[in-house]
C-alpha cells in the first residue's frame, strides 16, 4: 500500500514539473481591421512573444484556416522558433483587385488546428475598395495648415475655393490606406479627434466640384505631393512603473515592479554590466513576484546588470541596478507572530537584497503533541490556515525564518519568535 502511494505521489510530481516547464505564446493583436484600395497591397502586423521557463523552443507558423486569394505572403522578423524572453514580428500581406467595395477576413489559428475557438485565431479583416480618381479642374484649397495640435487631435484650416460643392479632408498613419472625411461647402475648417499620440500623420484637403475633386489625379490612394502635409501628435503623459527588482528563482531572474494603472505589458530595456551588452524584450506584470511569464533569462544570474521599463512620452522608469555582489547575508529579525481563528501570519523586517526566504513554524501543547511545517516566502510574510484539533488544551505557535542574498547563499535560521498563545 505505501509503495503504490509513493509511486503515485513521483508520478504526480513528474507531471507537476512537466506542467510547470511548459513554454507558451502570447499574439498582439488577435484581431485587426484595415483597409486599402483595390490593386494595392497591405500590411499587417501581429507580435508574437514567447514566456515560460523551459528552454526549448516552440514553433509559432500560424495556420491559414480561411482561403482567399488575397493573402500574399506571411514574413517573420526573429524566425519562427522562439524560446522565452523572445518575440517575433509577423507580417501579413493582402492584395486584391475588386469592382466594387468588398471585404474579407482571413483567419489563422495559432495551435495549427483549425478547430480551435474563433476568439483564439488571429482574425485580419482587410476592407478592399475600389477607388476611381476621378479628375477635376478646382485646385487644392489655398493656405491649407494644421493648427491646435493635441495628443489625439489636430485642427485643419484652409481658405475658400470658388465653385466647390464640398471639401474632403484626408488623413493617415498607415500609407496608402487613407480615411476620408466629406464636409460641406461652408466649412474651411475641421477639428479631427481620434488620433493617435506620439504619431506622424500625412494629412491633405480637396476641394469637391461636379466631376472630381482637386488635382489631375484625384486623391484616392496617392493625392498630390504638394497638396500633402505631414505632422507629428504630441505625447500623451505616461505614468512609469515603480518599485522594479530582479529576484533569483531557480536558474532565472524574476522581474517584479508595481504597474501603471491600466498597464499589463510592458517594453523592458535591459544591460548587462559585465558582459557590456543588452537589447530589449516584453514582459508582463503579475502580483505574484513567482509568476512564469515574469521570468527573464536574457543576463546570466551571476552576472550585474540594469534594467527598466519603457512607455515612452514621460513613461519610462528609472534604471534598476541589480548587484549581486552587493549582498550580505543577514540574519532575520523583527519576528512577529499574529493568529486568529485557525489562521496564523508570521512577519519579520525586510532585509535588503534578500532574494528568498524559508521558514519553520511549531503549534504545541505542553503535554509535547505539535504540529510542525515549513514555507517559502519572496516577501518579508506568510500566511497559513491550520487545523489544530488533534492538540488538545492550550496551544502555543512560534517560529524561525532564514534569508538568501542575491548571489544565491543562505544565512542560518533565526532564532525562534517569541512564543505566542495561539487563539
Amino acid at each position: 500500500m505505501k509503495t503504490s502511494k509513493l509511486f503515485l505521489l513521483v508520478v504526480f510530481f513528474l507531471n507537476a514539473q512537466l506542467f510547470f516547464a511548459q513554454n507558451y505564446v502570447t499574439y498582439s493583436n488577435l484581431s485587426q481591421t484595415v483597409s486599402t484600395n483595390s490593386g494595392t497591397e497591405v500590411s499587417v502586423t501581429v507580435v508574437a512573444s514567447c514566456y515560460g521557463s523551459s528552454q526549448n523552443s516552440i514553433l509559432i507558423t500560424p495556420t491559414y484556416c480561411v482561403f482567399d486569394s488575397g493573402l500574399t505572403s506571411i514574413s517573420y522578423s526573429n524566425g519562427t522558433y522562439l524560446l522565452p524572453g523572445q518575440n517575433s514580428t509577423i507580417t501579413f500581406k493582402f492584395k486584391k483587385t475588386v469592382s466594387v467595395n468588398s471585404s474579407f477576413t482571413y483567419k489563422f489559428s495559432t495551435n495549427f488546428s483549425c478547430s480551435q475557438p474563433d476568439s483564439s485565431q488571429i482574425k485580419i479583416t482587410v476592407n478592399y475598395l475600389n477607388v476611381i480618381a476621378p479628375t477635376c479642374n478646382l485646385p487644392f484649397p489655398p493656405n491649407f495648415n494644421i493648427s491646435a495640435i493635441q495628443s489625439n487631435s489636430i485642427k485643419y484650416n484652409w481658405d475658400f475655393v470658388s465653385g466647390a460643392s464640398s471639401y474632403v479632408i484626408g488623413y493617415t498613419n498607415n500609407w496608402p490606406n487613407w480615411n476620408y472625411i466629406t464636409l460641406s461647402n461652408s466649412q474651411n475648417s475641421y477639428l479631427l479627434n481620434g488620433l493617435l499620440p506620439s504619431t506622424s500623420y500625412m494629412v491633405f484637403v480637396a476641394a469637391v466640384c461636379s466631376n472630381g475633386v482637386s488635382g489631375s489625379t484625384g486623391y484616392g490612394s496617392n493625392p498630390l505631393t504638394g497638396s500633402v502635409t505631414t505632422i507629428t501628435t504630441l505625447c500623451s503623459p505616461k505614468v512609469p512603473a515603480t518599485n522594479l527588482n530582479a529576484l533569483l528563482w531557480g536558474g532565472a531572474w524574476t522581474i517584479s515592479f508595481t504597474p501603471a494603472s491600466n498597464v499589463s505589458l510592458y517594453t523592458m530595456e535591459y544591460f548587462d554590466l559585465v558582459n557590456n551588452n543588452g537589447g530589449v524584450t516584453q514582459i508582463t506584470y503579475s502580483s505574484t513576484p513567482n509568476n512564469y511569464s515574469n521570468f527573464f533569462y536574457n543576463v546570466p544570474t551571476n552576472h550585474n546588470f540594469k534594467f527598466r521599463l519603457l512607455q515612452g512620452c514621460g513613461g519610462d522608469s528609472e534604471w534598476k541596478n541589480i548587484d549581486i555582489s552587493s549582498c550580505s547575508i543577514i540574519l532575520p529579525t523583527g519576528l512577529f507572530v499574529n493568529n486568529s481563528d485557525n489562521n496564523v501570519s508570521f512577519n519579520w523586517s525586510t532585509i535588503t537584497n534578500s532574494q528568498n526566504y524559508q521558514g519553520e513554524y511549531i503549534i504545541y501543547n505542553l503535554a509535547g503533541q505539535q504540529i510542525s511545517g515549513t514555507f517559502t516566502s519572496m516577501i518579508n510574510t506568510y500566511s497559513t490556515t491550520t487545523n489544530t484539533s488533534t492538540i488538545l488544551g492550550n496551544k502555543f505557535v512560534k517560529f524561525r525564518v532564514k534569508s538568501q542574498c542575491a548571489n544565491g547563499d543562505w544565512s542560518d535560521f533565526s532564532p525562534y519568535s517569541n512564543t505566542t498563545v495561539w487563539n
